[in-house]
């Protein structure tokens, strides 16, 4: 038997046009929807709305593509592959300096 899904629930508090204050279950988190924060981390790094952002923007009636970096939208995935490639020449044809055929590479000392 499968678990219903459970629906979560944030309490939006605008503080200014941009910034606002979401309550996660008794955490709150700060986001400004202007420089695309928010104190979780996740909206800055990912560079898509976090679950906060997301829910600012659906109470604001936003759209929360317009958010969301333009690496991620389907322009820019088609224009990943619009770059030829080209296959390396077969290995014995390599012409690679002594120097660095002589360097020696080793794994990194710690993890």
């Amino acid at each position: 038997m499968a678990l219903p899904k459970v629906k979560q629930i944030f309490d939006v508090v605008p503080s200014t046009e941009y910034l606002h204050t979401v309550n996660d279950g008794g955490r709150h988190y700060t986001v400004c929807l202007l420089e695309r924060k928010c104190v979780c981390g996740r909206f800055q790094v990912d560079e898509l709305p976090c679950p906060h952002a997301w829910a600012v923007l659906k109470s604001k009636f936003l759209m929360p593509e317009d958010y969301c970096s333009n690496y991620y939208k389907p322009n820019s995935v088609v224009m990943t592959y619009d770059v030829h490639v080209y296959p390396l020449p077969d290995r014995n044809d390599w012409n690679i300096p002594p120097h660095v055929a002589e360097e020696v590479v080793l794994p990194p000392k710690w993890k």
